[in-house]
């Protein structure tokens, strides 16, 4: 009898993505042509106490704390389900039916290994000094616009003055980049950021990667920590991945880093390392090419953000600059809310950690619970980055002056979670400005010139720009294998003087998404600029201007928001051009504007998002949630780990699960530390 994996073999030549697991969440589009959610569960008796608290709250991310939710949820019988494949390179499609859901995990592994296969890339150093650059890329977490003042607007005016001096401070003594663009929300950010290219050619164009969903970018797509580490870098990772981890394959020691400790998942409780959505389960490991493993030092329970700082000084000291140059890759949980934590602090961050005066500027300058804790996170943020760069300093001018530290954030803020982007339009998860354009700014002690330093670059810059621009100032030349070619452009020269071939952003486009009928005209959320205008097809329930002293409904609420891609497809779907060069706040509507410059632009626009469209990766996210993932994780000692097992894989390079020490800033040999600034 052939089974449904052999079944597939022939069909999954690229993508690394599952189509259907025992537990489904399906989305359908509902008649006003956005998607309703609706969720299938199993009746189970034995796993109930995994299975009440995870599919709903993994993927809907409305209830922190899911009690009341979970309580209120109907058991649904297991249903069998027919699935659409699409070979996403190819074009083509074919209808697989399973005769059993279990077959998802041998499906979901034989496809990564298959992807593996397409994926081409050369790299070499160009001449030039042999001493290569050492790179910090520091990313914050939800940062809306502006926390530290570096655009005369009044958008953070009850903390810029305060809570990010620091982060001013370098920002003012490097390139501070004015037109900068992530995208919309965390997934995809970090997708862009580490292969350089858009979210709608890679498959994750909408939707972020949670604990148990098995998904993950495809293995066909080369990682910027893959191409240092083949020109000489050793490679870190800290903090947030948040990128894939059903199997090995997604792990970040599997995609060209090192080493690497952090969390799997989106978000988590600061202290304790658990899920805030499955709160059982640590998201918590450190890992190496070879080997995964929980960790669980005496200093796993320390604020992460200090957690982080400290591991980064104790990697940036125990380098060895003499062998090899650095990358280190560090992706703070600030500010990302949730910031309580009902195992250590649940009133959120405590006074002793800042000092009275602080909490006392805090509390008389800031409204709302809520964004008082956002302030206080910033704050313990600015502080430690300032550590790292007194760390980097103290190695000696050898060293710090061939750093580069590179600082941005992944989104714009989220309202309802402390953050705030008014006077801009919207907030994270939308495609309006404040979900979208982001602090960010290069420094450097001694590699750019003096004539730079303290400068701001205007022209455009998207997240994808970091790839080949940071290969361009090491000197390293990248060619992409054939229909992996990068989206972002080299602007290592452009921000020393040089031109930009950079004219148009792509801010997103949600199309392509499997059960989805998105339609270009009528219900496919996207924006596109140029230099002068800006054009986005989107849903206006999400396009509010949330200033600083607005104070939201649930604001004792700790847990955080709800700013995600599909809250922000709430209302009607609306058409918008923007002179966005002259009306950065989106404020004046032209589109039905009869101008024929306005319907010439629009025309043009239209026909560059027409070709992404045409061009387009599947997204096949977000219809399962995997039962075997529970048991997995409650097997593992209840920490969320890859749950297609190393026994399982037959191809390929990955790291497997066991332990390994001796790697300071990585490896939990044991120290005897408390929370300490």
């Amino acid at each position: 009898m052939t089974t449904s994996a052999e079944k597939l073999k022939d069909y999954c030549k690229i993508r690394s993505k599952p189509r259907i697991e025992d537990i489904t969440v399906v989305f359908g589009a509902s008649k006003d042509g956005y998607d309703r959610e609706e969720v299938q569960r199993t009746a189970s008796t034995d796993e109930d106490s995994l299975l009440d608290e995870s599919p709903f709250n993994q993927v809907n991310n409305y209830n922190k704390t899911n009690k009341k939710l979970i309580a209120g949820m109907i058991i649904l019988p297991l249903i069998v389900i027919s699935i659409v494949f699409a070979v996403t390179k190819g074009g083509s499609s074919v209808l697989s039916s399973f005769s059993s859901a279990d077959d998802i995990d041998t499906v979901a592994y034989e496809e990564t290994v298959k992807s593996s296969g397409s994926r081409k890339f050369s790299s070499h150093r160009m001449k030039g000094s042999d001493k290569l650059p050492n790179f910090i890329y520091i990313l914050a977490d939800d940062l809306g616009w502006n926390a530290f003042d570096m655009n005369d607007s009044p958008v953070q005016d009850d903390i810029n003055d305060f809570a990010a001096t620091n982060l001013a401070t370098l920002a003012g003594k490097g390139i501070y980049f004015s037109n900068y663009y992530s995208q919309e929300s965390c997934t995809p950010a970090r997708a862009s950021l580490l292969t350089g290219r858009y979210p709608i050619n890679i498959g994750i164009q909408y939707g972020s990667i949670a604990a148990a969903v098995p998904f993950g970018i495809s293995t066909g797509e080369t990682f910027l920590s893959e191409v240092l580490s083949a020109n000489g870098y050793t490679t870190y990772g800290l903090g947030k991945w948040d990128l894939g981890h059903f199997t090995p394959y997604e792990l970040p020691t599997a995609r060209g880093f090192d080493y690497y400790l952090g969390y799997l998942n989106g978000e988590e409780y600061y202290w304790s390392k658990r899920d805030n959505n499955n709160n059982k389960f640590h998201d918590f490991l450190y890992m190496s090419e070879d080997c995964y493993d929980k960790y669980d030092a005496s200093d796993a329970h320390q604020y992460s953000t200090w957690f982080y700082r400290d591991k980064a000084i104790d990697i940036l000291e125990n380098h060895d600059f003499t062998s090899s140059s650095l990358f280190l890759y560090l992706s703070f949980q600030a500010v990302h809310d949730p910031f309580d934590d009902d195992r250590y602090y649940p009133n959120g961050i405590p006074v002793s950690y800042v000092g009275m005066d602080v909490y006392n500027k805090v509390k008389d300058t800031v409204d709302g619970h809520i964004r008082r804790q956002y302030t206080l996170s910033l704050y313990l943020l600015d502080e430690a980055i300032q550590k790292i760069v007194n760390a980097v300093d103290a190695l000696g001018t050898d060293v710090a002056d061939n750093t580069y530290i590179i600082f941005a954030s992944d989104n714009g803020g989220c309202p309802s979670g402390g953050g705030r982007s008014g006077p801009m339009r919207g907030e994270k998860g939308t495609l309006f400005e404040g979900g979208t354009k982001v602090d960010s700014f290069i420094y450097s002690s001694g590699l750019i010139p003096d004539e730079y330093q303290g400068t701001t670059y205007d022209d455009l810059f998207h997240v994808s720009d970091w790839f080949p621009t940071i290969l361009g100032l090491a000197d390293i030349s990248f060619t992409a294998g054939d229909g992996y070619e990068l989206d972002g452009y080299d602007m290592s020269d452009a921000i020393f003087g040089g031109t930009s071939e950079r004219d148009i952003i792509l801010y997103n486009l949600y199309y392509n998404v499997i059960k989805h009928s998105f339609n270009l005209d009528t219900t496919a959320p996207f924006a596109i600029r140029n230099s002068e205008y800006k054009l986005i097809h989107a849903y206006n329930g999400q396009m509010g201007v949330y200033g600083v002293d607005e104070i939201l409904s649930g604001d004792d609420d700790l847990g955080g928001g709800t700013c995600c891609q599909t809250c922000g497809m709430t209302g009607s779907y609306e058409k918008f051009l923007y002179k966005i060069s002259e009306d950065p706040y989106e404020t004046t509507n032209l589109y039905d504007d009869d101008d024929d410059g306005v319907l010439s632009v629009v025309s043009e626009l239209i026909s560059y998002v027409e070709g992404y469209a045409s061009n387009s990766t599947e997204d096949v996210y977000s219809i399962v949630v995997s039962k075997k993932a529970f048991i997995e994780f409650k097997e593992s000692d209840n920490y969320i780990v890859p749950w297609v097992k190393l026994s399982d894989l037959t191809e390929g390079k990955h790291p497997g699960a066991c332990s390994f020490s001796g790697v300071p800033g990585i490896t939990p040999d044991d120290v005897d530390t408390d929370d300490k600034a």
